[in-house]
């Protein structure tokens, strides 16, 4: 029984032991000269716990590590106060073996304050006729089915056309 024990115990310190195998970094990628220099990445590989984790790149430092409850996660915590785009190693090592993980930090194409944010280009209108108004045309297109308009009844038809819509001054507001 002692030996079994032994030998359980040994495996358990071996399988511990054996070589980072990474299999997932999120974000995949990240842009250099970003207003927060702070890059946390999470890292998910078998018993990557338990592994240190190193950067060699100009402007790059490694912050901290988090080591998670489970062996298989860990955050990294990148500096890139000066960093330039391009590609680099993390480098995950144990006591047998180091791995190296390539990641990009990718040129940005415009800092964020010069990005053009939302505007009427960006807006749909979806109108219902029916929901709106009447115009005054006279002679409306036959509907396939017959109908009959009454406004209190939610589901009924209202009875509005694309001319109400042309005679509402919302419609002159919607225009370009």
């Amino acid at each position: 029984m002692k030996k079994f024990l032994t030998l359980l115990a040994a495996a358990t310190v071996f399988s511990a032991n054996a070589a980072p195998e990474i299999s997932r970094l999120e974000p995949e990628f990240w842009f250099a000269g970003m207003k927060n220099s702070s890059l946390q990445i999470m890292v998910y590989g078998k018993n990557i716990r338990s592994t240190n984790c190193d950067v060699h790149y100009p402007g790059i430092k490694v912050d901290s590590v988090v080591r998670l409850d489970n062996q298989d996660y860990m955050l990294v915590y990148l500096d890139t106060p000066n960093a330039q785009s391009g590609v680099f190693n993390l480098e995950f090592s144990d006591r047998k073996k180091t791995v190296k993980i390539p990641f990009e930090l990718r040129r940005r194409e415009k800092k964020g304050s010069e990005w053009t944010s939302f505007s009427n280009a960006d807006v749909l209108y979806q109108l219902m006729p029916d929901r709106f108004a009447q115009g005054s045309l006279n002679s409306p297109l036959p509907p396939l089915n017959p109908y009959t308009v009454n406004r209190p009844n939610p589901s009924l038809r209202h009875g509005g056309n694309l001319e109400g819509i042309r005679q509402h001054h919302i419609y002159k507001q919607c225009l370009p």
